[in-house]
């Protein structure tokens, strides 16, 4: 018997919850538990429709990947470790879409793309050392073409799900920029909440428009 939707959504929220409270009060160990816990309740939400779809089995191949980049992220000297697994998995992203809607980029997206790409490399340039002066233009590269075609899905036709899957790829868009300002530019108050909400965010519409197409 599948579980509703609700419970996997119930148990996305409080187990994301719990682990941004953990990390706000500095409890490392615990954090990086319910961090991953969360990732995994999400994975479980995208295959937890009877009839998986190809889309639904690809998300969950990239929503893996993600997992990985998590715990790689919860220690500092395992920052590129992570940055590789998350990059992997905007790829995967990529030809998940692709394989379901076709590789097209509307104008309007490829320029968001650039600005992203161009603007984020710049905007944190300083602050990088020369190995990641090197990844990180390369990761903002995949993961701008990656939010370019989740927004191409959502203008060429507009749905519920089409939509979801735009907002999610804005909304990874948005976490991994917080992140790289939070890490390389001008550290901010509370940016575990916002950092992670939007990240479980994303991961969460991803994968239940993954679920129901």
């Amino acid at each position: 018997m599948t579980a509703p939707k609700s419970l996997y959504l119930t148990l996305i929220l409080v187990i994301g919850i719990s682990a941004i409270v953990l990390q706000e009060l500095g409890m490392t160990l615990f954090y990086g538990i319910a961090k991953a816990l969360t990732t995994i309740a999400i994975i479980f939400f995208a295959s937890s429709n009877r009839s998986m779809s190809r889309l639904s089995a690809q998300m969950v191949t990239a929503l893996i990947f993600c997992l990985f980049g998590d715990i790689a992220l919860i220690w500092d000297h395992l920052f590129l470790l992570g940055v590789g697994f998350f990059l992997v998995a905007h790829l995967l992203f990529i030809r998940a879409l692709s394989s379901r809607f076709g590789f097209r980029l509307a104008p309007v997206t490829l320029i968001f793309a650039l600005a992203l790409i161009l603007g984020m490399s710049f905007y944190l340039w300083g602050g990088l050392d020369n190995t990641l002066k090197i990844a990180i233009p390369i990761y903002a590269t995949v993961i701008g073409l990656m939010g370019a075609q989740a927004l191409s899905v959502g203008l060429r036709r507009r749905s519920s799900m089409r939509i979801q899957i735009a907002l999610g790829g804005v909304l990874f868009i948005l976490s991994d920029a917080l992140l790289g300002i939070n890490a390389f530019k001008e550290p901010f108050g509370f940016s575990g909440i916002f950092i992670l909400s939007t990240y479980w965010g994303a991961l969460t519409l991803l994968a239940n428009a993954g679920r129901e197409f």
